[in-house]
C-alpha cells in the first residue's frame, strides 16, 4: 500500500497494547496528534484494559506478547493490575495477574528504566545532567525465595538431588540456639545469561558503557557467578563492539556503584540484581525529579524484540476527574517517549532512517516545548517548588499535547532559523535567542568563565552553532534544502568545527551540550556535497588519537575513550585519574597539557579535512580556516613533541599544498628528528611520502632535506623509512653516489 502523502511509510508492522483510564485517553491523543498524521504505519492492536482482560480470561495479555514476539516491536499503554478493591470495581472474575509480568516472562525480557532528561526540571540530584538507565534482573533471589520463621533450636540444612540420580548433597547453614528466620533463594544459568545478553544490547544501541553491580565479596559464588557470566560473554562477543563505539563494561561492587552514580553526571546503563534493580531504580527515578519523565523499555537477549511503555501507572485520580468531566493536567510525555522509544527500534530493525529522525525530532520537540516554559501541572509543582501553582504556570492535557504538535512542526519546518543567500548574519527566531540568552545566564549562575572571558566566549559561539545547525531547514530525507550552496554548507562547516574545536573542554565532549550538538550533525552527513567527510572525522579523532608516548599504542587509543568518559561522568575527580589509569594497568598518566593536545589536534584534523573537500570541489579557500589550522598545528607542535609522528606528518603533507614545500618540510623535520615510534609507523610515513610526491610534487626538496637531518639519527623509525623513500628518490634523480651511501647504511643497519 502507498504512503499517504507526506507521510513517512512504515514496512513492517508495531504492536499496539491498549490500557486503562487516564492514560487510556492519552494514549489515543497521542496517536491521533503525534504520531498517525506523520506516518503510515501498520498497527496490530489489543486492548488490555482491564475490563477485556477479563473477558478474554487474560487471553489477550498472551496474545499480545507472542504478537510482540512475531513483529519485535510493542508499544504498551499504562494497565491495570488489580487488587481486592479493583476486583470488586470491576466485577473482575478472578484477580488477574500482572500483564507486564506475563509479558515479561514470554519474551524473557529485561526492563530498563530510564528518565527523560529536561533542562529546566529539577533534580534531586542536581549533578545528574545525562541519563542513568537502570536494568533489572527481574526473575528469581528473594522474589521467589522460600522464607519462613523458625520456630526454635535446630539445624538449618540444604539440600540439592541431581536429577540424574546422583547422590544428594547437604549444606549446613546454621545451628539455631533459640527462635529465628531463614530463607533459600536461587537464579539460573539461563536467565542471568540472558540478563546479561539484554543488557549489553541494550547499552550497544545506546551507546553507553555499562556497569553490573553485585556483592561477590559476600556472595562469592551466588553474585560472583553473575559476574563471571557477564564477564565471560563481554570477553567472547562484545567487547569489539564496545569498544568500536568508545564505550566499555565494568564490574564494580554495589556500595562502591551507589556512592559512583552519586558522584556522576550520568550518561550509563546500570546492571543490578533483582532486589538492588527494585530499589535502585526508584531511587534514581525520584533524583530525576518524577516518574512521569521516566520510560520503560523490556528488551529481549538477541536485542531484536523490544516493549517500550511509560514507567508510571494509570493516573487513576486524574480518571475519576475526567469521568466528571473536569479538566485534566496529566504528563503525557513518558507515553510519547513509548511511542518514539518503539518507533526508533522499529526504525533500526527496518533501516528506515526518515522514521528514525522522525522519533528523534518529536522526542526533542517535547523536550523544547518544556524548556520554553509549556508543561503540565505535575511538572509546574517541580520547576516552583510548591503544590499551589497557579493555572497560568501550567496547561492542561490537550493544550499541552497540542503545544507540542506545534513545536514539533516548526521544527520541521525549519522556520527558527533562515541563511541568507550570501551567509550573511543569522536571523534568530526570538524565541532561540531567548534560550541562548538562557544558556548563558546559566552558565554565569554555574560558576563557569566569567562574563567577558575566552572561555565564555567560546561557550557561548558553542551554543550559537547549536542553535546554527539545529534550525538549518532540512527536505524529508534530512538533507539541507538545494537553495543552500556547496559553498554555504562549507561556510556553515567552518563555523560548525570552529566553535566545537576551539575550547579544550569543549571538544573532548565534556560540556554535557556537545554530545547533543555532535549527533545533530547526522544530516548533513548524508549529503553528497563537501564537508561530510570532514564532520565525520571531528566526530571520532579523539577515539583515534591518543594524548600519550607511543609505545603501548592500541591500548591506549582504548584508554582515551574511557577518559573521556570517565571526565564527562565525574568531572570533578579529574584529579584522579592518574589513579584510576594504573589500576587498568597503564603507567601513563593524563594531564590538562595532554588535553590541550588533543583539542588542538581536533582543530587540526577537522581544517584539513574541510580543506581537502573544498580543494577537491573546486572551491574558493576559507582563509580563516586556514589560519586557525597553521595556528593550531604550531600549537600542537610545541604540546605535543611526543606524539606519533605519522599523526602530524599526515597533517603536514596535507597542508602543504597550501603552505608551500617549504614550510612542509621544515616542520617534517622537526618532527623526524628523534622519532622513535612503533612499527605501524613504517607504513604510515612511507605512504605519506610517497603522497606528497605524487599530489604535491614534493620529492626532490623533501629527499634533499630530510636526508641531510635524519641520515644521523639511525635509531629514529621515521628516518629510516624516510630513507627508503629518499633512495627512490634519488635514484630518479641520477644522484648515484649519494644512494649508495644511503643503500651501503641500510644493509649495514
Amino acid at each position: 500500500m502507498a504512503a499517504a502523502a507526506g507521510k513517512i511509510k512504515v514496512e513492517n508492522p508495531v504492536v499496539d497494547l491498549d490500557g486503562d483510564e487516564m492514560t487510556r485517553v492519552i494514549w489515543n491523543q497521542i496517536k491521533e496528534k503525534l504520531i498517525f498524521p506523520y506516518v503510515d504505519l501498520k498497527i496490530e492492536y489489543y486492548d488490555l484494559g482491564l475490563p477485556n482482560r477479563d473477558a478474554t480470561d487474560d487471553q489477550v495479555t498472551i496474545d499480545a506478547a507472542n504478537a510482540i514476539k512475531k513483529h519485535n516491536v510493542g508499544i504498551k499503554c499504562a494497565t491495570i493490575t488489580p487488587d481486592e478493591a479493583r476486583v470488586k470495581e470491576f466485577s473482575l472474575k478472578k484477580m488477574w495477574k500482572s500483564p507486564n509480568g506475563t509479558i515479561r516472562n514470554i519474551l524473557n525480557g529485561t526492563v530498563f528504566r530510564e528518565p527523560i532528561v529536561i533542562d529546566n526540571i529539577p533534580r534531586l540530584v542536581p549533578g545528574w545532567k545525562k541519563p542513568i538507565v537502570v536494568g533489572r534482573h527481574a526473575f528469581g533471589d528473594q522474589y521467589r525465595a522460600t522464607d519462613f520463621v523458625v520456630p526454635g533450636a535446630g539445624k538449618l540444612e540444604m539440600t540439592f538431588t541431581p536429577a540424574d540420580g546422583g547422590e544428594p548433597v547437604k549444606y549446613e547453614i546454621f545451628d539455631f540456639k533459640g527462635e529465628g528466620v531463614a530463607l533459600g533463594m536461587y537464579n539460573t544459568e539461563e536467565s542471568i545469561r540472558g540478563f546479561a545478553e539484554s543488557c549489553f544490547q541494550y547499552a550497544l544501541s545506546r551507546k553507553w558503557p555499562l556497569y553490573l553491580s553485585t556483592k561477590n565479596t559476600i556472595l562469592k559464588k551466588y553474585d560472583g557467578r553473575f559476574m563471571q557470566i557477564f564477564d565471560e560473554i563481554y570477553r567472547t562477543k562484545y567487547q569489539q563492539q564496545f569498544e568500536n563505539v568508545g564505550i566499555w563494561y565494568e564490574h564494580r561492587l554495589i556500595d562502591d556503584m551507589v556512592a559512583q552514580g552519586l558522584k556522576s553526571s550520568g550518561g550509563f546503563v546500570w546492571a543490578c540484581k533483582n532486589y538492588d534493580g527494585d530499589v535502585q531504580s526508584d531511587i534514581v527515578a525520584q533524583g530525576y525529579g518524577s516518574l512521569g519523565l521516566m520510560t520503560s523499555v523490556l528488551v529481549t537477549p538477541d536485542g531484536r524484540t523490544v516493549e517500550a511503555e511509560a514507567a508510571h501507572g494509570t493516573v487513576t485520580r486524574h480518571w475519576r476527574e475526567f469521568q466528571k468531566g473536569n479538566p485534566t493536567s496529566t504528563n503525557p510525555i513518558a507515553s510519547i517517549f513509548a511511542w518514539t522509544r518503539g518507533l526508533a527500534h522499529r526504525a533500526k530493525l527496518d533501516g528506515n532512517d526518515e522514521l528514525l529522525k522522525f522519533c528523534t525530532d518529536l522526542e526533542a520537540a517535547v523536550i523544547r516545548t518544556v524548556e520554553e516554559g509549556s508543561m503540565t501541572k505535575d511538572l509546574a509543582i517541580c520547576v516552583h517548588g510548591t503544590t499551589k501553582v497557579t493555572p497560568d504556570q501550567y496547561m492542561n492535557t490537550e493544550p499541552f499535547m497540542d503545544k507540542i504538535k506545534e513545536t514539533f512542526e516548526k521544527l520541521r519546518a525549519g522556520h527558527a532559523r533562515e541563511l541568507t543567500g550570501t551567509m550573511g548574519p543569522w536571523r534568530l527566531d526570538p524565541l532561540v535567542a531567548e534560550r541562548l540568552e538562557k544558556n548563558r545566564q546559566q552558565l554565569v549562575e554555574a560558576g563557569g568563565p566569567h562574563e567577558g572571558s575566552a572561555d565564555m566566549r567560546n561557550n557561548l559561539e558553542y551554543a550559537d552553532a547549536i542553535i546554527a545547525y539545529h534550525e538549518l531547514a532540512l527536505d524529508s530525507q534530512g538533507r539541507p534544502l538545494p537553495s543552500l550552496t556547496p559553498g554555504q554548507r562549507i561556510q556553515l562547516c567552518v563555523s560548525f568545527c570552529k566553535a566545537i574545536s576551539r575550547h579544550p573542554l569543549i571538544s573532548l565532549g565534556i560540556d554535557p551540550r556537545a554530545e547533543h550538538l555532535l549527533g545533530m550533525a547526522g544530516p548533513l552527513l548524508l549529503t553528497d556535497e563537501p564537508c561530510g567527510a570532514m564532520l565525520s572525522l571531528a566526530t571520532q579523532v579523539a577515539a583515534v588519537c591518543a594524548p600519550f608516548r607511543s609505545q603501548d599504542y592500541e591500548l591506549k587509543v582504548q584508554k582515551t575513550a574511557q577518559l573521556e568518559h570517565i571526565i564527562r561522568m565525574c568531572p570533578e575527580e579529574a584529579d584522579s585519574l592518574p589513579d584510576w589509569l594504573r589500576q587498568q594497568g597503564s603507567a601513563h598518566t593524563i594531564t590538562a597539557l595532554e588535553l590541550r593536545r588533543l583539542a588542538h589536534y581536533r582543530v587540526v584534523k577537522a581544517a584539513l579535512g574541510l580543506l581537502e573537500e573544498a580543494r577537491a570541489a573546486g572551491l574558493p579557500l576559507p582563509q580563516q580556516l586556514l589560519r586557525q589550522a597553521k595556528q593550531s598545528t604550531a600549537a600542537l607542535v610545541a604540546l605535543a613533541p611526543d606524539w606519533p609522528r605519522y599523526l602530524l606528518l599526515q597533517s603536514e603533507v596535507m597542508l602543504a599544498h597550501y603552505w608551500g614545500a617549504q614550510g612542509a618540510i621544515n616542520l617534517a623535520l622537526y618532527l623526524m628528528s628523534g622519532a622513535e615510534g612503533p612499527t605501524f609507523e613504517l607504513a604510515a610515513v612511507n605512504q605519506l611520502l610517497d603522497d606528497a610526491e605524487r599530489e604535491y610534487k614534493l620529492s626532490r626538496a623533501w629527499a634533499a632535506a630530510s636526508y641531510k637531518r635524519s641520515i644521523a639519527d639511525t635509531g629514529s623509525a621515521v628516518a629510516y623509512c624516510s630513507r627508503e623513500c629518499q633512495v627512490a628518490h634519488w635514484k630518479q634523480g641520477g644522484h648515484k653516489a649519494e644512494c649508495a651511501t644511503l643503500a651501503a647504511g641500510q644493509r649495514q643497519k
